[in-house]
């Protein structure tokens, strides 16, 4: 299946035409298998009250595939690239290590903001993701109140309010993301 936009209320810097918004829109690249977990993220998104833009792909092969897309059409005018992707763990066809080791190993692709979002708890996950360059690392919200609050926090640390990315502690307290 491949990547479908929706619509709702590091080191390297792209070129000028790249790095545009449209108004205060944070063009988000959500990665993830389960529909359901995108409908609730973009639900939540709303009730935030936050101006997200939606591409979204189900799996890692998916993923690359619409980033490499990017990068061939990069050149017959400008774009429009997310200005963060979302990027779940466990996924179909190589997972969000995956896509996470394409992105950094890409200079091309190096400047892109990159969460990753686990769903599971276990050891060293987030400090992985850490290591692979992630620029931050979070477990999935258990709630829908605090999925509320994380498309809040994702948005107040990653829109066009704060140009330059910061890192997240997997234990911040999402109300009120801080420097890491």
């Amino acid at each position: 299946m491949g990547a479908r936009q929706h619509r709702s209320g590091k080191d390297a810097t792209p070129p000028a035409p790249v790095r545009q918004r449209a108004g205060s829109t944070l063009l988000v690249f959500h990665v993830d298998d389960s529909a359901d977990d995108h409908l609730l993220l973009k639900a939540a998104a709303e009730m935030a009250e936050v101006p997200f833009s939606w591409e979204v792909a189900e799996s890692a092969d998916t993923a690359i595939f619409y980033l490499s897309t990017l990068l061939a059409l990069k050149e017959n005018g400008p774009l429009r690239w997310p200005d963060l992707v979302l990027l779940d763990i466990s996924l179909p066809h190589g997972g969000g290590f995956k896509v996470l080791e394409f992105i950094r190993s890409n200079p091309k692709l190096s400047w892109l903001r990159v969460v990753v979002l686990s769903g599971s708890d276990r050891p060293g996950i987030l400090e992985q993701a850490h290591a692979l360059g992630a620029d931050s690392a979070l477990l999935k919200p258990g709630s829908f109140r605090e999925l509320v609050k994380l498309a809040h926090s994702l948005y107040a640390a990653w829109g066009p309010a704060h140009p330059l990315s910061i890192k997240l502690s997997p234990a911040v307290d999402l109300a009120h993301p801080t420097a890491r």
